[in-house]
């Protein structure tokens, strides 16, 4: 009989023991939540990168041929073009009195319609014809300086060429200096390069 007293008093001061350290003991420290990622700044799927500053040539390919199965004459003009800021709003528009021919060559000097040069980022090039419906294609142009190495190239992430769709065809002008003589200006080698208006 007091061997069964004596455990069952063990095991009461045993219990007031655990129960008394758990009044005292702080509770556990709570682990702080991962911090949260920023989320990615939005972005086209595909694009052409440009330099700041950098004229972009603009060209509307309407494929023709018996791969695409149209042999028919091409009657496809152009009405105008613009350009936007991926995220929305018209950045430079030009609309001509009259539809112009497909092969018409348009050149952006990167300018907005007060005549600033567009910041660096996202855009979206629209060309307006007069029975595909709009044309477009993505840009990104992108500040030289932040280049940190000799070897830098436009970031760019292409996109698929459709064979046998209307689609844009762009590519960079080089910058004519003062001297615009092929020795020294290789460039002058193409006039309509030199337009630089943005039309």
């Amino acid at each position: 009989m007091k061997r069964v007293a004596v455990m069952i008093a063990a095991v009461l001061v045993l219990g007031a023991g655990l129960a008394w350290g758990q009044s005292c003991c702080p509770p556990p420290s709570c682990c702080p939540p991962p911090p949260c990622c920023p989320s990615p700044s939005p972005e086209p799927s595909c694009y052409e990168g440009f330099w700041l500053g950098e004229a972009i040539l603009i060209e509307v390919i309407v494929p023709q041929g018996r791969l695409c199965s149209c042999c028919c004459p091409i009657t496809t003009q152009i009405s105008g073009w613009r350009v936007e800021a991926f995220l929305g709003g018209v950045v430079y528009e030009h609309t001509y009195p009259n539809p112009v021919s497909v092969d018409t060559k348009i050149v952006w000097d990167q300018k907005t319609s007060a005549g600033s040069q567009a910041a660096a980022g996202f855009y979206r090039i629209v060309v307006s014809t007069t029975d595909q419906g709009d044309v477009q294609t993505y840009i990104k142009l992108v500040d030289r300086a932040d280049c940190r190495s000799l070897l830098c190239t436009r970031p760019s992430k292409p996109c698929g060429v459709p064979i046998c769709n209307i689609h844009l065809k762009l590519s960079p002008i080089p910058t004519c200096g003062p001297c615009c003589d092929p020795c020294c200006d290789p460039c002058c080698l193409y006039p309509f390069y030199m337009t630089g208006t943005g039309r």
